[in-house]
């Protein structure tokens, strides 16, 4: 049930707000607090990011800058709560190699417009779906 609830939570957020994942390559992690982290990724047996890239253009690194922040009392939408980031910082954070990451509805907002592979992301979700976990990035509500 467990299974069922978490894919169609998966297949709801896509479908709803657009998304995408890819499998990434932890090259490196830093936690500067529980919730905020730089993240340097780079593809998975291919030269260039293709959903990441879709999304910012030709990336064969991407770095992801989590600077936790909840949503507005007044703000309408879905965007994770604190301990739902934290849980997916903390897997992050124990993850060596390969993981499957990616982003739900605009899940990125990008610091520099001459670099679209530096982004900001607001909030983190993990999910679990049988033998695989997907991190997945928010930066405004769904």
């Amino acid at each position: 049930m467990k299974y069922l609830i978490s894919l169609l939570t998966l297949i709801s957020f896509s479908c709803i707000s657009g998304g995408s994942h890819e499998k990434a390559k932890i090259t490196q992690f830093s936690q500067v607090n529980e919730t905020d982290f730089i993240l340097l990724l780079t593809p998975h047996e291919k030269e260039y990011f293709s959903e990441l890239g879709f999304y910012n253009g030709k990336c064969d690194s991407f770095v992801v800058i989590g600077k936790f922040e909840s949503q507005g009392l007044l703000a309408s939408g879905y965007i994770p709560d604190k301990k739902t980031h934290v849980t997916a910082v903390k897997y992050l954070a124990k993850s060596k190699g390969v993981i499957n990451f990616g982003f739900i509805g605009q899940g990125f907002k990008k610091i520099d417009s001459k670099n679209n592979c530096v982004v900001e992301s607001r909030a983190l979700k993990l999910e679990k779906l049988k033998n695989e976990s997907f991190v997945y990035s928010w930066f405004t509500a769904t």
